[in-house]
């Protein structure tokens, strides 16, 4: 039943990331919104390094969990571990709302290859990010969770969702953060240590 629910979520997302990046260039290029191309572009290019910054507040708090697992703190591990989920993934949300609302906001007329192309600059750096460390659960669950979120935020603006889309969003959040934490802390338990 979950390798379903994954299935009919998973689909429509790689359709978007591969299709739909292409769709809303090429449509924005046909009406004329080449500047707009070009800074996305740059935007995605420059954001890997921008994103350096928040990234580097999780190093202490991973330093920080990895050694209370070690001398067997197994709970303050946990809630570290939580923090620094917590934290990462809200940076990441915050990016993503960021780019839905300057797309909105720049759209005139059919608001598609706006949300389209957004999807693209919003998602493609942190997927870019996210290869760099696939041995990560955490990094790929987080990742799935922005492009999920965009992804419900472009169903929103078309169907008029934005109240119970944002308590979706909110739930997202907290699941994917607890089920990370979750993970976490069973390799805790069972290794005392190694955290990822």
């Amino acid at each position: 039943m979950l390798t379903g629910i994954l299935t009919v979520i998973t689909a429509p997302l790689l359709i978007l990331n591969v299709i739909g990046t292409i769709i809303g260039v090429i449509w924005l290029l046909c009406i004329g919104q080449w500047k707009l191309v070009i800074v996305g572009l740059i935007v995605s290019f420059l954001f890997k390094f921008i994103y350096t910054l928040p990234a580097l507040i999780q190093i202490p708090l991973g330093l920080l969990a990895y050694k209370c697992a070690e001398k067997k703190y197994n709970f303050l591990a946990t809630i570290i571990v939580f923090i620094n989920l917590l934290f990462i993934n809200i940076v990441n949300l915050l990016w993503i709302f960021l780019v839905y609302g300057i797309s909105i906001h720049l759209a005139t007329g059919n608001s598609l290859p706006y949300l389209l192309f957004g999807y693209a600059v919003a998602t493609a750096p942190l997927s870019f990010i996210a290869s760099q460390d696939r041995d990560s659960a955490t990094t790929s669950l987080g990742i799935f969770l922005t492009q999920l979120v965009f992804f419900i935020l472009i169903l929103s603006y078309y169907f008029n969702w934005f109240p119970f889309s944002l308590y979706l969003i909110i739930l997202l959040l907290f699941s994917t953060v607890g089920l990370c934490t979750y993970a976490a802390y069973a390799l805790i338990k069972t290794e005392g240590g190694g955290v990822s």
